[in-house]
């Protein structure tokens, strides 16, 4: 397995957002290197705000978004901050 350069994750994550995400009714909400959470408009526009945190439907969503926010940091810490 060839060793990962602290530049190849933005470019990754920029290749899944371009490349990745289909040309349909879709929007993206977050994307991460290797994972990208697909939304329609409606959804984005209903979930995209701190409120939505206290709404059941998306505790799920909310808590993936802090589990792979806390991913990512833990990336950035390891190839941006050495």
């Amino acid at each position: 397995m060839s060793e990962i350069s602290g530049t190849a994750i933005p470019e990754l994550l920029a290749w899944n957002c371009a490349h990745v995400l289909p040309k349909s009714s879709f929007t993206f909400w977050e994307c991460h290197p290797w994972n990208i959470i697909l939304m329609t408009p409606e959804e984005h526009t209903r979930f995209d705000n701190e409120s939505s945190r206290a709404d059941p439907q998306y505790k799920w969503l909310w808590e993936y978004r802090d589990y792979l926010n806390r991913i990512d940091y833990q990336i950035s810490k390891y190839f941006y901050l050495k």
